[in-house]
């Protein structure tokens, strides 16, 4: 009797280190019949007898424990099938499938370039999307912008006259529309003569009074496409 109670106990300690595990994992809850708690009481409890002696209940007699080949097979049941099966999808299929959806269809569509390129007929139009150029309400080029803009202006023919034309939204604030088209205009023309000194620069500004698109307040994208510079040019 001594060695059958230590086997019992002994697999009860397996049994419960297993459920310790799983529950650490995060994986308990998940387990159909909750392998937890309630494995450890069926692996340590004596099953009760019922009055009459006779397992009507469906328990074993009195003194029988669950032998430790029922929890081995159970506790293999649960981790080869449930648990790895469960890790398997969320890893797999759902958790990869979404990063992927968000990173190419969201994020990248949200991303704006920093110019586009228009030519009707002799006249080629440059464009510079003013919210990568400048901060709200600020002329100073931020960042490699000015590197950009040097090698947007490379292919422009030897001695054109340039014309740098700046346009912002409907939008007021502290600075009149005006007066931030007209320096944003001269600050990337600026920009240009660096590296173009060969070429003759007029700046004008026009604030809100040539938008590009028609405003809608409920799009912020149709603002920020009025919000520009034009470089525009012969040849």
């Amino acid at each position: 009797m001594t060695t059958s109670s230590t086997r019992a106990h002994g697999s009860a300690l397996v049994v419960a280190g297993a459920a310790v595990c799983l529950g650490a994992l995060g994986l308990g809850a998940g387990v159909p019949g909750g392998l937890g708690a309630s494995a450890v009481h069926a692996a340590t409890e004596t099953e009760r007898p019922n009055n009459s002696g006779t397992g009507d209940s469906g328990n074993p007699p009195e003194g029988r424990q669950a032998s430790p080949e029922d929890l081995v097979d159970a506790v293999k049941t649960y981790t080869d099938d449930d648990v790895r099966k469960s890790v398997r999808q969320f890893t797999g299929d759902d958790v990869a499938e979404s990063v992927e959806q968000y990173t190419q269809k969201d994020i990248d569509s949200s991303v704006r370039t920093l110019d586009t390129i228009e030519t009707s007929g002799t006249t080629t139009t440059l464009t510079l999307a003013t919210d990568i150029l400048f901060a709200p309400g600020s002329w100073e080029i931020e960042g490699e912008g000015t590197d950009a803009i040097t090698t947007l202006v490379e292919d422009i023919p030897q001695s054109a006259t340039v014309k740098v034309h700046g346009h912002t939204d409907s939008t007021k604030g502290s600075i009149s529309n005006q007066e931030l088209s007209e320096n944003r205009a001269t600050a990337v023309a600026e920009a240009i003569a660096t590296s173009r000194p060969d070429l003759t620069l007029e700046t004008e500004g026009f604030a809100e009074t040539e938008p590009a698109v028609q405003e809608d307040p409920e799009n912020p994208e149709t603002l920020a496409a009025n919000r520009r510079v034009e470089i525009i040019y012969e040849g």
